[in-house]
């Protein structure tokens, strides 16, 4: 009997016990969250801690960022045109390479230059 009680006993404090730890972990952390994407907006504006943006700054500084998102684009537009009229087309297309094996014997079964093996590979 005493046995039994020690065994209630000890999943009651169990039980207990995490739910306790349960409760306070979610107390004492809280919405973190919130804190994260408040560093993060920050860290991504640039902006002192305790500056607040006003709405000319915000603009000119949207401005600053669209123009310098255009002038990469047209550089990576301008390199991709010379690329492009470096290749010829026989490179795009791989022209140059022989024919893998598979390939060729793939042909010569359509030719019917080659009997076509019907047995199933485990």
């Amino acid at each position: 009997m005493s046995s039994l009680s020690k065994v209630n006993l000890r999943q009651i404090a169990t039980v207990f016990l995490v739910s306790i730890t349960l409760f306070f972990s979610v107390t004492i952390v809280g919405n973190n969250n919130a804190i994260a994407a408040e560093a993060i907006t920050r860290d991504m504006t640039n902006l002192p801690l305790d500056a607040p943006v006003g709405d000319d700054a915000y603009q000119a500084m949207k401005a600053g960022r669209q123009q310098e998102q255009a002038r990469r684009s047209q550089k990576a537009e301008a390199q991709a045109e010379a690329k492009v009229e470096n290749e010829s087309i026989s490179e795009k297309l791989n022209l140059d390479e022989a024919l893998p094996r598979s390939t060729k014997k793939f042909i010569d079964q359509v030719t019917e230059d080659e009997p076509i093996n019907n047995e199933t590979r485990p």
